[in-house]
C-alpha cells in the first residue's frame, strides 16, 4: 500500500512546487458593523479595527472609507431621515402661518411649496396626513385673500379628503368668506374619473391622500379635483405627487422608482437591528448577513456590547454563522485568524497518518521536490524551444536555401 500511494503523493507535491509563486491571494473583503447599544463606543471598536486591518493585516481588505463605512460604524444620527423631513416640514408651515399673518402672501406660497414637497417625500402615516392637510388649509386661504375662490374650494376639498373627521370650522375665528369656502366644500364635486398607475415593477402599495387603496398595476375610479399620489416600496424612494382629476376622464401615469441610496438602506437596517424584538444574537447574525449582500463583502465584524466596553464577533458570509464574541482589545490578533484562510498542505501532510512517522525519503524532501520540479520545468521549456523552431535544411539544397 505504502508503494501505491506514492505515486499519487508525488504527483500531488510536484503540482504544490510548480505553482506560481507570485500569484497572491485576493484579499478578503471586511465590512464592520457598529451594532454596540452604546453608538459613540461602538464606533471607536470599529475605528480600532479598521486601523488594525490597514495597517497589521495585508490578506484582509477593509470597506473603502466613505457614505457606506460611514452609515455602518458611525453612531446612528438621532433622527432618521423621514423624522427630519417632517420636522423642516412644521417649520415651513409655521413661516407660512406667520406669514400670512402679515398679509405677505408670496411668502407664505414658497414656505407652504417647501413643506408639500418634504411631506411628498416621506412614507404616508397620520401624521403626515395631517401636515399635508395643513398645508392645503393654509393654501385656501391664500387663495382667499387673492379672490381665487374656486382654488381655495379645491385647497378646503382636499383638506376635507385627507381629514374626514374634521370638525366645521369656528364662525368666531375665522370670517364668513373662509366658512362658506369651506362649507361648499364638503359637497358633491361631479362625476367620477378614471386613474390608472403603474411603476418600475408590479406590487407597490399605492396612496391616494393618505389611504391605502391598492397595488400597482391599479385601475380605480377617483373623484374630480387635486389629490395626493404616493407609492412607497420597502428599499426605494417614496415617490408623490399632487394629481387633478376631471370627471369622466381618464388619467394614466407611469412612475419610476428609485432605489435608495446604499448608506441610508445600511442606516435603516441598523435602526430596525436597534428596535429588533427577540434573541439577540439571531438579530445580530441575520444583521451580519444583510451587511455582508448590501456591502458585497467576504465577513462582517460585529460589534457589539460585552461587559464595560463593546466586543466583536466574525460573521462568515459563506457558512453563514456569527462567531463567539471577544474583547476588541487586546485580543484582535485572534479574532483576525477567523479571517484568514488556513495554510496550503506541505507534501508530508498527504500521507496517510499511519506513515508519517516513517522517515522522509530524500526524494519527498522540500529541497528536493523545488530542485526536480525546477529541472522539470526547464527541460520542458527546452523541449518547446526546440520542437517549435524550424530545422535548418541540410544537404545539396542548403546552398539554395541561403546557408
Amino acid at each position: 500500500m505504502w508503494v501505491k500511494r506514492r505515486p499519487v503523493v508525488w504527483l500531488l507535491a510536484l503540482a504544490m512546487a510548480v505553482a506560481p509563486a507570485t500569484a497572491a491571494a485576493v484579499p478578503r473583503r471586511i465590512a464592520v458593523l457598529n451594532a454596540a447599544s452604546d453608538g459613540a463606543a461602538g464606533a471607536r471598536a470599529a475605528a480600532t479595527l479598521r486601523r488594525a486591518l490597514l495597517v497589521e493585516q495585508p490578506e484582509l481588505s477593509p470597506l473603502a472609507a466613505g457614505d457606506l463605512s460611514r452609515a455602518l460604524e458611525d453612531p446612528l444620527p438621532a433622527e432618521a431621515e423621514g423624522e427630519v423631513a417632517l420636522r423642516q416640514a412644521r417649520i415651513e408651515l409655521d413661516a407660512a402661518r406667520t406669514a400670512i399673518a402679515h398679509f405677505e402672501q408670496a411668502l407664505a406660497r414658497r414656505a407652504l411649496a417647501r413643506a408639500e414637497h418634504l411631506l411628498l417625500s416621506v412614507e404616508p402615516d397620520e401624521r403626515v396626513t395631517r401636515l399635508l392637510a395643513d398645508v392645503c388649509f393654509q393654501t385656501g386661504l391664500v387663495n382667499l385673500r387673492e379672490q381665487n375662490r374656486g382654488l381655495a374650494v379645491d385647497a378646503f376639498r382636499q383638506v376635507v379628503r385627507l381629514t374626514p373627521e374634521r370638525e366645521a370650522l369656528d364662525p368666531a375665528r375665522y370670517p364668513p368668506e373662509v366658512i362658506h369656502a369651506f362649507e361648499a366644500a364638503r359637497k358633491s364635486s361631479g362625476e367620477s374619473g378614471v386613474l390608472e398607475v403603474s411603476t418600475t415593477f408590479d406590487g407597490v402599495p399605492v396612496y391616494i391622500d393618505g389611504v391605502r387603496i391598492g397595488l400597482t398595476p391599479l385601475r380605480t375610479d377617483i373623484a374630480p379635483g387635486p389629490h395626493y399620489l404616493l407609492l412607497a416600496a420597502p428599499e426605494f424612494l417614496p415617490q408623490g405627487q399632487k394629481l387633478d382629476a376631471v370627471p369622466r376622464e381618464r388619467l394614466e401615469l407611469v412612475i419610476e422608482l428609485d432605489r435608495l441610496p446604499v448608506a441610508r438602506r445600511a442606516s435603516d437596517m441598523r435602526r430596525r437591528l436597534a428596535a429588533a424584538d427577540g434573541e439577540r444574537r439571531d438579530s445580530l447574525r441575520r444583521a451580519g448577513r444583510d451587511v455582508a449582500l448590501l456591502a458585497g463583502v467576504d465577513a462582517v465584524l460585529v460589534v457589539g456590547d460585552g461587559g464595560r466596553a463593546p466586543s466583536v464577533a466574525v460573521y462568515e458570509r459563506n457558512a453563514d454563522r456569527l462567531s463567539l464574541f471577544r474583547p476588541v482589545d487586546p485580543e484582535v490578533h485572534r479574532l483576525f485568524g477567523l479571517l484568514l484562510p488556513a495554510p496550503p498542505p506541505a507534501p508530508f501532510d498527504l500521507l496517510p497518518e499511519e506513515e508519517r512517522e516513517q522517515p522522509i525519503p530524500w526524494y519527498l524532501r522540500p529541497w528536493a521536490v523545488a530542485t526536480m520540479s525546477g529541472g522539470l520545468v526547464l527541460g520542458a521549456v527546452g523541449v518547446f524551444l526546440i520542437t517549435s523552431g524550424t530545422p535548418p535544411p541540410f544537404g545539396r539544397d542548403a546552398d539554395s536555401a541561403g546557408f
